[in-house]
């Protein structure tokens, strides 16, 4: 969510910093539904020609999670292509859904995986309007609880934190673990975001606060870099852009320095998105796979 020099802002954007810098610090209990609605509310995508043609090939089902946060029903989504004896899950980023990867399973299909993936709540066909990391942890955990472990997680952006995090507080073991695009510390996250929306200092405490008061936790829980125990995974690769506009790369090399056994790969302007669709960057993740 950073914003680049000569790059002209949405009027929308504008008018959602002028209500977050001034009601956000005059009154932060106001300015509070409009910020959660902002950070949690998922937009809804069209689905495009290359998510239809890999839409026909899939076997559709779903499985129904109690969401603990909202106290409500979730239905989930689930995709699968291949029918190899080994499985691969993938797990999406924000603001994305599991037909995304429709560049990168063809690739696993083809080398005789069994593929997997999910869409989180709020996003693609799964229920839902709030979705987050807890969310997206609260699916992953449900899903190895019902259908096991697979042989491989892959996640990209929110997907790949919430794997990762899934991976030191249950009993699961995988294999392989890929991250793509991975946000290391979730407050740095929300920082970012809250600097490009000029959110007042008044109003991100505030929106901290409910954050424990919802979900039981603190946004501090959600950092990689803190971890207590090891990610149960016997291999890691990491794939991450030094320009990356949402994840801070300093995070991923601090865990990085700290993790000298993790496989990864850095890369220099591919983008956040755009790193699920680059071939060379799928090729390789195939091959660690």
């Amino acid at each position: 969510m950073s914003e680049k020099k000569n790059i002209s802002v949405p009027f929308a954007v504008k008018m959602l910093r002028g209500y977050f810098s001034t009601v956000g610090r005059i009154s932060p209990s106001l300015a509070m539904p409009m910020l959660r609605k902002v950070l949690l509310t998922p937009k809804k995508r069209t689905i495009k020609p290359p998510h239809q043609e890999l839409l026909k090939q899939a076997t559709k089902s779903s499985f129904e999670v109690k969401d603990a946060f909202f106290k409500k029903k979730l239905t989930i989504r689930l995709y699968e292509w291949g029918s190899g004896e080994q499985t691969v899950v993938l797990a999406h980023g924000w603001d994305s859904f599991a037909l995304d990867f429709y560049k990168l399973i063809p690739k696993l299909v083809d080398k005789g995986f069994r593929v997997v993936a999910l869409d989180m709540p709020g996003h693609g066909q799964s229920s839902g309007n709030i979705s987050s990391l807890p969310h997206f942890k609260l699916i992953m955990e449900q899903y190895l609880e019902r259908y096991g472990a697979p042989y491989a997680l892959i996640g990209h952006s929110l997907g790949g934190a919430a794997s990762a995090f899934v991976l030191t507080d249950t009993q699961q073991q995988v294999s392989k673990l890929v991250m793509m695009a991975n946000p290391i510390v979730a407050k740095h996250f929300f920082e970012t975001a809250f600097d490009y929306l000029h959110v007042s200092a008044a109003l991100r405490k505030s929106f901290y606060v409910w954050i424990y008061k919802q979900f039981g936790m603190t946004v501090e829980s959600f950092n990689l870099n803190k971890l207590d125990k090891p990610i149960a995974s016997d291999d890691i690769f990491v794939v991450y852009d030094k320009q990356d506009e949402v994840v801070q790369a300093l995070d991923v090399e601090a865990f990085l320095e700290d993790h000298q056994d993790i496989q990864h790969f850095k890369l220099d302007g591919v983008g956040h998105s755009r790193i699920i669709k680059d071939e060379a960057i799928l090729d390789r993740v195939v091959e660690f796979v």
